[in-house]
């Protein structure tokens, strides 16, 4: 067995070196990014492999303008308040048959449902890491989190920042295998996988003075091929391997097995079977976000030069005592003819007026870059209902046209696998009710209504709510017009895209009970209406006299 497992992690060594080959291109452009953007985000970017996690140097020596800072973190912040807000329900769940939906029964388990995801997402970290993972996605373009299995609080989310793992796409182009490298401590190490699995170097600095040394420790997570010979014994889908970089003695810290892919990375764009993401915000406001340092420190120079100019000075002032703090006097020695003293070494004019509203452009520009504000928009959204993402979806429509692949990718690529292996996680706890009949064999579908997915649904409901509008005023001129509308697909229509729980509307089959029963119930009341004025016909005719000479007595023949 310990030599199957000095193969194996031969094996995965040799493939991380694979990896990393395959990653080094983007580490320059990483750390030259992170440096400008996100200075405390990124290990390892500097090439040594060395970096701990704890790495808590100073950062940002090179930032005068923090521009990019700011609005790497406003963007975060909307992109969480837009797709995944804590505060108002960001998704919902539905069957792929529509009719099967309808019912009452089925409707009323997927609410539960959601109610106890978000109860456990709330309950759990799940927002942090998302906030983290966004965070990293709008400077680096690819951002990563895991959720395992909690028993205080059913999930834990570990979020990941860039440089400290590599990634692999599977067949269909999408991301199935994850490497870290990381530094715990000897203490940390055992305390973790038990002092029988670590190796002697490792027990001996826990046992001893060094339990704070550091180790770098490899954790895998691919497909449970059969490419090595370890395997989760119970056959999962994926696979978890834990080993000690150099390892000396032939055994792994541990193995096991996930029936869900546990780690979700998800990228800002790709390009063919790209693994890393691109063309995110920080890597195209880049040349702006660099012009806008050099700018300002040349800015800051000029300022400081202004107000403390370089000086020349006479020769026979060498010797002298210069009083130079504010109203200070100094005593020269004036020649005839001749110039003493000191004065500014040159004189250029700067022009502050024009340098600041070039500064301002180039802000505006990286803002622009970060969709700043359309996010600070949606972040600072009051907590209401209504026409909030009418409001977006009108102030911002060619932007959210531009962010619709991202949303999309954020949808697909992390958090439906993220919803997924949740409710995976809390089935198998036992935590989800027991299903009604008619949901048994129907997958269900995850829909997004937050507020960024309602306001790129509103973007493309302008031209039902135009024809709605066009015809109501054809139809005060001519109603029949309104029969060539299904006014019950319009208002589905509109209501799913808005967002509406779909408890609010009625279904279909118990519509169609109402509207017979109004029509009976209509009909009953003309067939009353007739009755009534027949018997007040009869009552009439009844009380009429017809023993005199009138206009009835001549109809009906009786002599007078």
């Amino acid at each position: 067995m310990a030599q199957d497992a000095r193969k194996a992690i031969q094996a995965m060594t040799r493939r991380l070196g694979e990896m990393e080959t395959a990653r080094e291109e983007f580490r320059p452009h990483w750390k030259e990014i992170g440096e400008l953007n996100a200075p405390q985000r990124g290990r390892g970017l500097s090439g040594s492999n060395s970096e701990e996690d704890t790495d808590g140097s100073k950062k940002g020596a090179q930032i005068y303008d923090p521009t990019g800072v700011i609005s790497a973190g406003t963007t975060a912040a909307g992109m969480q308040s837009g797709i995944t807000s804590q505060s108002r329900p960001w998704f919902r769940l539905a069957l792929q048959d529509r009719a099967a939906s309808d019912s009452h029964a089925v409707r009323m388990w997927l609410s539960e449902v959601e109610r106890r995801l978000r109860a456990v997402f709330e309950g759990s970290n799940f927002y942090k890491a998302c906030y983290h993972t966004y965070s990293e996605l709008v400077v680096f373009g690819t951002g990563a989190f895991s959720i395992m299995e909690s028993f205080e609080n059913v999930i834990h989310c570990k979020p990941f920042t860039i440089g400290e793992y590599y990634l692999a796409n599977g067949p269909t182009d999408k991301v199935n295998t994850f490497v870290r490298r990381f530094w715990p401590t000897a203490l940390q190490i055992v305390e973790e996988f038990g002092e029988k699995n670590v190796s002697q170097t490792v027990k001996n600095a826990a046992k001893g003075n060094a339990t704070e040394a550091r180790f770098e420790v490899i954790h895998f997570v691919e497909p449970n091929d059969d490419r090595i010979e370890l395997r989760d014994i119970r056959n999962r889908p994926t696979r978890s391997v834990y080993y000690e970089a150099g390892n000396n003695n032939g055994k792994v810290l541990r193995v096991r097995g996930f029936d869900e892919m546990p780690v979700m990375a998800t990228r800002w764009d790709v390009v063919g079977s790209g693994v890393y993401g691109i063309g995110c915000p920080g890597m195209n406001s880049l040349p702006d976000v660099k012009g806008l340092q050099k700018m300002r420190k040349k800015y800051y120079t000029a300022l400081d030069k202004l107000v403390d100019p370089p000086l020349q000075g006479s020769a026979d002032m060498r010797y002298e005592e210069v009083n130079d703090i504010p109203g200070g006097l100094s005593f020269i020695n004036q020649a005839v003819n001749q110039w003493s003293g000191y004065r500014p070494l040159h004189q250029v004019p700067v022009d502050t007026l024009r340098i600041n509203e070039a500064i301002q452009q180039d802000r505006q520009t990286v803002r622009e870059h970060f969709f700043a504000d359309l996010f600070r928009m949606i972040s600072s959204l009051p907590m209401r209902s209504g026409t909030t993402a009418t409001e977006i979806a009108e102030r911002h429509e060619e932007k959210l046209m531009i962010l619709g692949p991202v949303l999309e990718r954020v949808h697909d690529e992390m958090l439906s696998p993220g919803i997924d292996r949740t409710y995976s996680i809390m089935l198998r706890s036992g935590l989800i009710p027991e299903p009604p009949p008619e949901i048994q064999g129907q997958p269900i579908k995850i829909e997004y209504i937050g507020i960024l997915a309602q306001a790129q649904k509103l973007v493309g409901l302008g031209a039902i709510e135009g024809f709605m509008g066009f015809a109501g005023n054809l139809a005060s001129v001519n109603p029949q017009v309104l029969d060539k509308i299904d006014m019950d697909e319009a208002i589905e229509l509109y209501g799913d895209a808005i967002g509406v729980p779909p408890s609010v509307l009625v279904p279909q089959e118990q519509v169609n009970q109402i509207r017979a029963a109004r029509a009976a119930q209509a009909q009953a009341q003309q067939q009353g209406q007739a009755a009534m004025a027949a018997a007040d016909g009869a009552k009439t005719l009844s009380e009429t006299d017809t023993g005199g000479n009138n206009m009835l007595t001549q109809m009906l023949g009786i002599p007078a």
